[in-house]
């Protein structure tokens, strides 16, 4: 099975900006949302899921400020709190990220807190789930997404990312997690993505091959790679364990330390060097994209 992961990888590695990437696979799904309890009938507005991803966050919040973790805005949501002073006016999501050893100890914390309906959904403890990042979700409210396997009692989420060590030459290292990381993907929707004719031959074969492993192959793969270069003692560091296109590794000094800025009227941590972190994740992220890229994306 070693032999083959391997062969599949080295496929994939030749596919994976020219064939993989032009895929819909992972960007895009629609998502419903509504209240469990009834409150609510039916989908949810994009106000009322703001306010719920809101309160998530002040309540993660507290629990880091109880027990000194760390953890910061991360992604769209640091450069809204940077840019709007809040959510994005076209996104709709709330990300962190926290450094590894913090962040596992939030994920034994939470369940031991027994809040009444936030709970985090994390692989491998709940076994549908083949996200290689932990959500923090109100359970009062059911999610659907379309077109990938089912997760169970998933709610309106808060994203949380483990910010991991990386070796100095890490150009091969974040490749590596990157090709896994689309396998992971592509391994989790039970009905084959739509793709251009052309490269429907290719992206089957892939597509049915991932499915044989499973996506917890992949997670799997993914954690021990990403838990082989320890946050603290590495000189570089990233969200490897999601990685993108571009590749978004940091100096560890632009995490020595935060401050706090404002995001919807409250203050959360950010990175010390948050400009050098959206600089190399966005570029000239104060420029606002055309207006045919303002749509909000979830990736799978």
């Amino acid at each position: 099975q070693k032999s083959f992961g391997r062969m599949l990888e080295n496929v994939l590695y030749v596919y994976n900006d020219n064939v993989i990437s032009k895929t819909k696979y992972y960007e895009n799904y629609e998502l419903k949302f509504e209240f469990a309890d009834h409150v609510k009938i039916g989908g949810l507005s994009e106000q009322e899921i703001k306010k719920v991803e809101l309160d998530a966050l002040l309540y993660i919040r507290k629990i880091c400020q109880q027990y000194h973790l760390r953890y910061y805005l991360a992604w769209g949501t640091l450069l809204g709190a940077v840019r709007h002073k809040g959510f994005i006016p076209w996104d709709d999501d709330i990300d962190i990220m926290m450094p590894r050893s913090d962040y596992e100890r939030l994920l034994e914390l939470v369940p031991s807190l027994r809040h009444s309906y936030y709970k985090i959904l994390s692989n491998p403890k709940n076994e549908d789930y083949y996200y290689t990042h932990a959500k923090m979700i109100d359970t009062r409210t059911l999610c659907v997404e379309n077109d990938l396997q089912t997760i169970q009692n998933m709610g309106i989420w808060v994203d949380i990312f483990p910010l991991d060590g990386m070796p100095d030459k890490f150009k091969i290292h974040y490749f590596k997690m990157r090709v896994l990381h689309r396998m992971r993907a592509l391994s989790a929707h039970p009905k084959m993505p739509e793709t251009s004719f052309m490269m429907t031959p290719i992206i089957y074969l892939a597509w049915k091959i991932v499915r044989i492993f499973g996506f917890q192959f992949f997670v799997n793969r993914m954690e021990r790679l990403a838990r082989k270069y320890a946050y603290e003692s590495s000189n570089y560091v990233s969200n490897v364990v999601e990685p993108e296109a571009k590749i978004c590794i940091y100096r560890k000094e632009v995490f020595d330390s935060s401050l706090l800025l404002s995001f919807e009227k409250e203050s959360f941590e950010v990175p010390i060097l948050y400009q050098e972190y959206l600089k190399n994740t966005y570029g000239d992220y104060m420029q606002l994209p055309p207006v045919e890229q303002r749509v909000a994306k979830h990736d799978a």
